[in-house]
């Protein structure tokens, strides 16, 4: 396999995985907004409810909007929150190999300027593959395009995981409410 075939398919790869995060969002903010018409609905045509069960409902329905908002920004790939993902949102462990989908983990790791990223990776690539640095027009566009759509990609999986940590903490606050309508 040529260098230039490897990177075309490292890329389709990234972009596949960077569509399967999206549906996953689409799926969590379709979900998420039924849910939050299926309680508004509820709040507005059912006033017997207990006064526990009105404070657990408008907590759980906060908590999901939360997670609402969380599917909504993953659209949104080039956004301020990109910026600082790196720095706050995200610790990372050390390790010596490196995954070519989330490069993002291997330059904030070992602190790779966004210049020289292009290099290391095609140093990666090179020392896997056995190839000399000689570089085509073709073959640094596509280094290009792979840490571009692997920064979208993980922040679309880590906006994903971070709903769905806010969907399972709106449990705690849903169950009692459940409870108190039986």
């Amino acid at each position: 396999m040529s260098r230039e075939e490897f990177l075309k398919n490292a890329y389709e790869s990234i972009n596949d995985d960077s569509r399967f995060a999206e549906t996953k969002n689409t799926f969590l903010l379709t979900f998420n907004s039924a849910v939050l018409g299926l309680i508004v609905a509820f709040l507005t045509s059912d006033k017997s409810l207990s006064c526990f069960g009105k404070i657990m409902v408008i907590i759980f329905s906060a908590i999901v909007f939360v997670a609402t908002i969380c599917s909504l920004i993953s659209f949104f790939p080039v956004s301020p929150l990109r910026k600082g993902y790196n720095k706050y949102l995200i610790k990372n462990k050390k390790s010596n190999e490196p995954k070519f989908m989330f490069y993002r983990y291997i330059s904030s790791n070992f602190n790779i300027d966004d210049k020289d990223n292009v290099t290391k990776l095609g140093e990666i690539i090179n020392k896997k593959l056995g190839i000399a640095n000689d570089y085509s027009g073709i073959e640094i566009q596509y280094l290009n395009q792979i840490i571009d759509l692997s920064c979208i990609a993980s922040l679309k999986f880590f906006l994903f995981k971070l709903a769905l940590y806010f969907e399972i903490i709106s449990l705690v606050f849903f169950i009692p409410f459940f409870i108190s309508i039986l």
